[in-house]
């Protein structure tokens, strides 16, 4: 199950109701919030610790060679709603993408690297407070915009749910779904209640017409990935310690028999997110109950276990990151998939429905 979903609202007049920050001031219109951030909303976050925090909450970006059942409910939409313009040349100042930090030193992290336009995409989030320490265990309001040169129009709003697993040592990741119908630059504002007041975080991202990796619907490349059965074989080509068994098929021999399939790529001894063993943790023990209804299969990043070049694999899906999961049909096509942190407690119901298909 996601996040709790806010029910349907049409806004109203022309003017986007946002919450006040921790100071109590008025709110502003959603058009003037995005325009003017560098101006609203503080100093953007360096490069540099943009990729640490993105890291931070679970994507690694490669850049080597080469509470009930799960559902796909995206968050509600609203009535389209255009405000704006509020200044002159605002088109040309609206928020760079990457993480921001509003007056109150809340700060929103997005890890996605491959966001493309589609319904139910899952969208993630990470939240720092001022000390620059993750928030964990908090249901956010978030609302996401369609930004246009000086406007913004709210297209969705609802509530991110925190996942967490005991082998992330209390980290984890916001997940909310979200209908992206169309390409572009899209807005997101975050809330969290404070003993201040409510405190607000605003960032921008951009939405591709298409998916690097193959998107919901589409057939899976068949790649020749390595396989052995013993610890020695597996050793010479997984870098995970101690090895594990989810090596057994290629994936290219997996589709052929036509049965659901769970992949996952990951490098557990050289993921810079140091997310990738405990999603492999999780796998494993999914396949454990599972596997005799679907295939699971590990694939390592790096050829021979060891950075820098990737293997085939991993241009074949065109992957921009690690670690991936996707969830693959008896016919071969994507029914799902999750980029960065990964977690039983999210994926398991995705997995089951699948293999009971």
């Amino acid at each position: 199950m996601e996040g709790k979903l806010i029910p349907q609202k049409t806004v109203q007049n022309g003017s986007l109701p946002v919450s006040s920050e921790s100071d109590g001031s008025a709110s502003l219109q959603a058009g003037r919030l995005f325009a003017m951030a560098r101006d609203l909303h503080g100093i953007q976050v360096s490069t540099r610790r943009r990729a640490a925090l993105v890291g931070l909450f679970g994507v690694g970006v490669l850049v080597a060679c080469g509470d009930g059942p799960a559902s796909r409910e995206a968050a509600s939409a609203v009535q389209p709603n255009e405000v704006g313009p509020s200044g002159p040349a605002l088109g040309a100042r609206l928020l760079t993408p990457g993480p921001t930090a509003g007056p109150s030193g809340l700060t929103v992290v997005l890890p996605n690297s491959d966001l493309a336009a589609g319904a139910s995409r899952r969208f993630l989030l990470g939240l720092l407070g001022p000390d620059s320490r993750p928030l964990p265990n908090l249901e956010p309001p978030v609302r996401f915009f369609k930004l246009q040169g000086e406007r913004a129009q709210l297209r969705a709003e609802g509530t991110a749910r925190w996942f967490t697993s005991p082998a992330l040592s209390g980290r984890g990741v916001y997940v909310t779904r979200v209908d992206l119908p169309e390409p572009g630059q899209w807005g997101v504002e975050v809330q969290v209640r404070a003993a201040g007041g409510v405190q607000s975080a605003r960032a921008s991202f951009e939405v591709k017409a298409q998916s690097a990796t193959p998107d919901f619907g589409a057939p899976v490349p068949a790649s020749q990935t390595l396989v052995g059965t013993t610890p020695a074989e597996i050793e010479k080509f997984c870098s995970a310690r101690p090895v594990d068994d989810l090596h057994r098929l290629s994936v290219a021999d997996a589709l052929t028999q036509q049965r659901p399939l769970a992949i996952l790529f990951s490098t557990p001894a050289f993921c810079t997110s140091q997310t990738c063993g405990p999603a492999l943790g999780d796998m494993q023990a999914l396949a454990e109950i599972h596997s005799q209804r679907g295939n699971f299969i590990h694939v390592e990043i790096y050829e021979g276990a060891q950075p820098p070049n990737v293997v085939p694999a991993v241009r074949e899906w065109g992957l921009p990151s690690e670690p991936w999961l996707f969830l693959v049909d008896a016919a071969g096509k994507v029914v799902e998939k999750f980029e960065g942190m990964i977690t039983r407690a999210e994926v398991e119901p995705f997995v089951a429905r699948l293999m009971n298909e």
